[in-house]
């Protein structure tokens, strides 16, 4: 179901890449570490997320600063935008160097890194407040009741 975690504080996250990247640079871009929490900073109490972060890429191409490019979106369900922002500033990734040193920079910082350094040429980040709307009867199923109904000459409502 779509609604499912989709909250008042969702981020879609779109990179764009080169159209020609190749199919070996888009598993590695799916594989790429996402922005959740590690053992590098502590598990919070609350998370600072609803749900982990969802992917997905956008059919088609599209232009990109003047560039031909394709996109790839991460749907991020943050709780609210202080946790966000908590964790934007705070969480912490562990990074081992080339010379086998580690590093710990900031998730979102590392996540970033990664991005350019599989080839992408930019990104763009959108929040959007989803509301959770009810549904009282579809409408195909409520011209099949009334015609049911018309047809035993029951009164339409």
């Amino acid at each position: 179901m779509f609604a499912i975690g989709y909250n008042s504080n969702v981020e879609i996250f779109t990179v764009y890449w080169p159209a020609s990247i190749t199919h070996e640079t888009q598993t590695a871009i799916w594989k790429t570490k996402q922005l959740v929490h590690t053992a590098a900073s502590g598990m919070p109490n609350p998370l600072c997320y609803k749900k982990k972060p969802m992917f997905g890429w956008v059919d088609g191409q599209r232009e990109w600063n003047g560039e031909s490019a394709i996109a790839s979106v991460w749907s991020h369900k943050w709780q609210n935008q202080e946790l966000e922002q908590k964790y934007k500033t705070t969480e912490k990734r562990l990074v081992w160097g080339n010379n086998g040193r580690r590093s710990y920079p900031l998730a979102v910082d590392a996540f970033q890194h990664d991005l350019k350094s599989l080839g992408a040429i930019g990104w763009e980040s959108v929040h959007v407040a989803f509301e959770r709307v009810r549904v009282v009867e579809d409408a195909v199923a409520r011209d099949s009741r009334l015609r049911v109904e018309a047809s035993l000459g029951k009164r339409a409502t």
